[in-house]
């Protein structure tokens, strides 16, 4: 895996203009990087709603406490079960 980050244009393009239903997030690594990404501090209002669905509760732990309300881990560190969360 090779890091990447993203301009915030380049991930304001990607997630469209509405608000976002669920993030899946696979390892604490890229838990990190999306809560240091600066389209969540660009308009905030976006994610108000937003699902943070984490692979583990270990995942969970990396989400900031604005945010940790809205995080839920899969039942077993599977992509079967994150995804059984959508």
């Amino acid at each position: 895996m090779r890091p990447f980050k993203p301009s915030l244009s380049q991930m304001e393009q990607a997630l469209g203009t509405g608000p976002v239903d669920a993030v899946l997030l696979y390892s604490s690594e890229s838990a990190r990087h999306v809560f240091e990404c600066t389209v969540l501090d660009a308009d905030p209002s976006r994610f108000a709603s937003t699902r943070f669905l984490c692979l583990s509760e270990k995942i969970v732990d990396v989400v900031p406490e604005p945010f940790r309300s809205q995080a839920e881990a899969a039942a077993v560190p599977t992509e079967a079960s994150l995804l059984s969360l959508l």
